[in-house]
């Protein structure tokens, strides 16, 4: 199989959050759902977005990096699938709302 292991990008820090994890999910609400190969649940990432996945020299790496914009971002990508004009334009109000108030 293909296991990997999850590690958490801050800064110039790199920590090691989850070993032998096969599921990666984003969830209705933009938060990031982790499984490892038993099915356990590892949810310690909640804002957590793929910044690189490393398959070379026998490595299997995720890494992430974290910002309370992700969930609104992924909401935002969703809604551009939608039929509905007000959908997409409330998702993107949101995100441009989160970057305000990160950038403030």
């Amino acid at each position: 199989m293909c296991e990997f292991t999850v590690l958490r990008k801050t800064g110039s820090e790199i920590e090691k959050i989850g070993e032998d994890i096969i599921f990666f999910q984003y969830d209705s609400q933009g938060k990031t759902h982790l499984s490892d190969i038993l099915g356990r649940s590892k949810v310690s990432a909640p804002n957590a977005f793929i910044r690189e996945i490393n398959m070379l020299e026998n490595r299997h790496d995720i890494t992430l990096i974290e910002s309370e914009t992700v969930p609104y971002f992924v909401r935002f990508l969703e809604a551009l699938q939608s039929d509905s004009e007000d959908v997409k334009l409330q998702r993107a109000e949101e995100l441009i709302l989160e970057i305000k108030k990160q950038l403030a």
